[in-house]
């Protein structure tokens, strides 16, 4: 018979594959605020929209995913634990033949949101309760893989052998992207301090940093701070 914490876990669980928020909270450890909340329901497609974008009218569910979203808010916020990380990991294990692409200012930063990502999936206990082991069996080992699981790219236990693209690969803002087909990209902090002082960066960094994907995505995200008057993180 079932106990009272086996079946606190067997719906905690099932919760978390269908509630981001859950998933976050339950699964990671994240402690998730109210702006954190509505960001989730974002991201699973809640929004509220005016009926047929008439705004004196009363708002109603959106009729159409939201495949293109951008956000501002200020630093310490979390934009990238609840996005790049926690949003990430959790598409992941819904669907392990998805494609992710990580861009932020400096291949530093992506690949340690990369490394992150790995640990979750490989010694976070409760994330493998979920979804299983993901991640191929030479991870825990020094021994090297025919499977790619570096620092700038991993490929996940998938059903589709025809993938060609990792499941989730990271880049900086300046590097090329040319070709790379991803089902969801992730714009996380383009612009720094250094590159937000130069209008030509700006130019070349939304010019050529996600858009070189040359359409191939269902999804791109882009969220960041505020670096200059002139210009958003993240444009």
């Amino acid at each position: 018979m079932e106990n009272d914490k086996d079946f606190v876990f067997r719906n905690a669980d099932a919760a978390s594959r269908k509630e981001l928020a859950v998933f976050a909270s339950w699964v990671l450890g994240f402690k998730n605020a109210d702006h954190h909340r509505e960001w989730y329901d974002i991201l699973q497609n809640r929004l509220m929209t005016p009926k047929d974008g008439n705004w004196d009218s009363d708002l109603v569910p959106a009729d159409k995913p939201n495949n293109l979203i951008a956000l501002l808010a200020p630093r310490s916020h979390s934009k990238s634990t609840s996005f790049t990380v926690n949003y990430s990991l959790w598409r992941l294990g819904l669907d392990p033949n998805i494609r992710i692409l990580i861009v932020s200012a400096s291949q530093s930063q992506s690949e340690a949101f990369l490394r992150e990502i790995k640990a979750q999936m490989t010694l976070n206990p409760h994330y493998r309760r979920v979804f299983g082991d993901l991640f191929p069996a030479e991870a825990l080992s020094n021994v090297m893989s025919s499977v790619k699981w570096t620092n700038t790219e991993i490929i996940a236990n998938r059903s589709n052998p025809k993938l060609k693209d990792p499941t989730v690969a990271v880049s900086s803002a300046g590097g090329s992207v040319l070709g790379r087909r991803a089902d969801l990209i992730i714009v996380d902090d383009v612009l720094n301090e250094k590159n937000t002082n130069s209008k030509s960066w700006r130019n070349c960094l939304t010019s050529n940093a996600y858009l070189q994907a040359n359409g191939n995505f269902n999804g791109c995200h882009l969220f960041g701070s505020r670096q200059k008057l002139t210009a958003c993180s993240f444009c």
